[in-house]
């Protein structure tokens, strides 16, 4: 659930579309790397990103894209493709997708009685300081004998902050500071975390960080390379 949690987290026109116009690479074989750090600025894992095939159609755009998450011991903890969608000038991203198919990959099938729904994550193409942007949530529910497992993940009050510099490993950008607030549900647990990111254009993500409900940096991660 963690790892599926950063993922979620770690996360993105005239009639021709160009890189620069949306906030993810839109080249086949880039590939962008991130280093993920605990609250002690201890290495925790690495994230590649690799975009193995565009599609574009008219206004439209599918950008695939292989997620390859290690820990620090390069284990591999996720290893799947991923497809964003550009449309209406917007980027989507479907969070269900990712718990879909990591449940394919580990069982085979999805189980009779799976049952997943939400809404994308949606990144317009333009933004601006004061932009709010649309909330986004998956809810999902299984049952196992004679229990039903639900869970539930909201991720609301996405409010545009900024444009400044930002400097990481990968390099210096103008980018865009997003606040947002994750809610994650599940049997007993409750967990609320704020995330702040730094979004670029023809990029996406160059540093997210994620905070408790106190307030306290829980853990960062950084762009550190960008391979074309």
């Amino acid at each position: 659930m963690k790892t599926l949690f950063l993922i979620a987290t770690i996360f993105l026109s005239s009639m021709l579309i160009k890189a620069q116009e949306v906030f993810f690479p839109s080249k086949v074989g880039v590939v962008l790397e991130y280093k993920n750090y605990d609250n002690k600025n201890s290495e925790t894992g690495t994230t590649r990103y690799t975009i193995s095939k565009v599609n574009k159609m008219g206004n439209d755009i599918d950008i695939t894209y292989i997620i390859l998450k290690m820990d620090k011991d390069k284990k591999v903890q996720f290893d799947d493709e991923i497809t964003v969608n550009y449309k209406d000038k917007k980027l989507h991203f479907d969070m269900s997708s990712i718990f879909r198919q990591s449940i394919l990959k580990e069982k085979g099938e999805l189980p009779k009685n799976f049952k997943i729904s939400g809404s994308d994550v949606v990144t317009p193409s333009y933004l601006k300081v004061g932009d709010i942007l649309p909330n986004s949530h998956v809810d999902m529910a299984v049952k196992r004998g004679i229990i039903n497992i639900k869970i539930a993940i909201n991720i609301t009050n996405r409010t545009v902050e900024a444009l400044e510099q930002i400097t990481v490993p990968a390099g210096s950008f103008e980018a865009f500071k997003i606040n947002s607030e994750m809610s994650a549900k599940a049997s007993i647990i409750n967990k609320t975390s704020t995330f702040t990111e730094w979004l670029v254009k023809g990029i996406g993500m160059v540093r997210s960080e994620s905070y408790d409900k106190k307030g306290e940096l829980e853990s960062y991660t950084e762009l550190v390379s960008i391979q074309e």
